[in-house]
């Protein structure tokens, strides 16, 4: 965080200078002030700059690379990108637990209907549609005891 302020103090310090060299003694004070004035603007705009590259990144589909490797920004995109990379990872991880819970519901010898807070069919194994006389296309989120009397 303290090479922002180093690198702030640089630009500034920079325009100081360059206004110090090209400037006639009558509008010396000026010069100096509008030179360091200038010279936080530059690093102003770079640094809105670079924080509009991870902003357009952070809004595209897209977070396989972030946009920036070093600085403030750069630290920034890269821990979203992690933090983003490890919800993805825990996100296929409940999907392949489901989908491990659902097969073992469906080869259940029991009759099996999930049903939302409702009471409508989210979901029913081979047996419950035997039992109940259910059909998929015909039966989803429709209210159970509408169907089964």
């Amino acid at each position: 965080m303290y090479w922002r302020y180093l690198s702030l103090g640089l630009w500034v310090s920079a325009g100081f200078y360059a206004a110090f060299f090209f400037s006639t003694e009558t509008i010396h004070t000026a010069a100096l002030f509008l030179g360091s004035l200038l010279g936080g603007a530059i690093w102003v705009g770079v640094d809105f700059h670079r924080s509009r590259q991870v902003i357009q990144w952070l809004k595209s589909a897209d977070h396989t690379e972030p946009p920036l490797k070093a600085g403030l920004w750069g630290v920034v995109a890269q821990r979203v990108n992690r933090l983003v990379m490890e919800l993805d990872q825990q996100f296929d991880e409940s999907e392949d637990r489901l989908l491990d819970f659902f097969a073992a519901l469906n080869a259940s010898p029991n009759g099996v209907v999930l049903l939302d807070d409702d009471g409508r069919i989210e979901w029913f194994n081979q047996t419950a549609s035997s039992h109940f006389g259910l059909d998929i296309q015909r039966d989803q989120q429709q209210h159970f005891g509408n169907l089964v009397r």
